[in-house]
């Protein structure tokens, strides 16, 4: 059995030869790579990404309103 932190551990320190790849490749085909469940190498989950939504009501999305803001032209006009 070769534990998931050994492989990175060899591959941190550059001991990965091509022997040990070879074992690594033959392990993982019979299932005799096992998952560290110790804790001690295990990645971090990683945060759960949630898109914004838009607003809906029955599925339908709801459009903000358009801010317009307007300005009477007579400021250009000449006196």
């Amino acid at each position: 059995m070769i534990s998931r932190s050994q492989i990175k551990q060899w591959a941190r320190s550059g001991q990965l030869t091509p022997e040990r790849i070879a074992q690594i490749v033959a392990a993982h085909r019979t299932g005799q790579v096992e998952r560290d469940v110790s804790g001690v190498d295990v990645a971090r989950p990683q945060p759960l990404m949630v898109e914004p939504q838009l607003p809906r009501v029955g599925g339908t999305e709801i459009v903000a309103p358009r801010i317009e803001a307007r300005v009477s032209k007579v400021w250009w006009l000449p006196r």
